[in-house]
């Protein structure tokens, strides 16, 4: 390395590339391994440089602007640090990246609402479902509040649209047991073949890889969900008497 110097913030400004070259690098006397890389067009950003398994490695740290000189000190004797416990500060970096990356993700995948994917899952799965099978996961999920096609009136919301604003994340035990409690007190055939439907989303959606890690596990095993399920009774009149049979 070239002659060392204190880094301060008249000598960082008064560094100037030499004529006919692209670069010139200039070290700090205090921290070791940093340098100040400044170009011909006259950018600067700090640098660290050391020596790691027998060959020399080089990092940016961040231009001028954004680190002072104290930050960039700072910074430099962490990467250090690294390199003498034998580890390269650049796969440490892209390691970084690639949990903010990934922790994105997940913030993303936890924002996702019922109604942002089911649209997602009817497309998905329609060329596997009858036509009556699709449009009942239409009907259910409809908001209502339209005008009625046939006679007068709005139409009423179906079972399935209360759960859309629900973040994929808020589909708990707690949350699908209240909502088919809720759901069955006054229409319990439709509050049954909703949750069906649902059961079926749930399934798909932990099953692909856009939306694995973020519903919660075994929710419709739970006793909680089982019990809340209105069971399926004859109606009144349907069952035949025994006058009605065959000798």
């Amino acid at each position: 390395m070239a002659k060392r110097v204190n880094f301060t913030a008249e000598r960082i400004s008064a560094f100037t590339c030499p004529p006919g070259r692209q670069q010139a690098i200039f070290w700090d006397a205090k921290a070791p391994g940093l340098g100040l890389r400044k170009t011909r067009a006259g950018a600067a950003s700090y640098v660290f440089e050391s020596r790691l398994h027998g060959k020399t490695m080089r990092t940016t740290i961040g231009g001028v602007r954004t680190w002072s000189i104290a930050a960039a000190q700072a910074e430099a004797r962490r990467l250090k640090a690294l390199v003498d416990r034998g580890i390269d500060p650049r796969l440490e970096a892209v390691e970084q990246r690639a949990k903010a990356d990934e922790s994105r993700i997940q913030a993303v995948k936890r924002s996702l609402t019922v109604a942002d994917v089911w649209p997602v899952y009817l497309q998905a799965r329609r060329s596997k479902w009858g036509e009556l099978h699709y449009r009942d996961h239409v009907r259910l999920a409809n908001p209502g509040n339209t005008e009625k096609k046939r006679g007068s009136g709005l139409t009423v919301a179906g079972p399935i649209a209360a759960l859309m604003p629900l973040a994929l994340g808020e589909l708990t035990a707690s949350n699908i047991a209240k909502w088919v409690e809720t759901e069955a007190a006054c229409r319990p055939t439709k509050a049954a073949h909703a949750y069906r439907l649902i059961r079926a989303f749930v399934r798909w959606c932990s099953d692909e890889p856009d939306y694995q890690g973020v519903l919660p596990t075994d929710v419709f095993g739970t006793q909680i969900v089982r019990e809340s399920v209105p069971r399926a009774n004859a109606k009144e009149g349907d069952s035949l008497q025994r006058e009605q049979l065959a000798a």
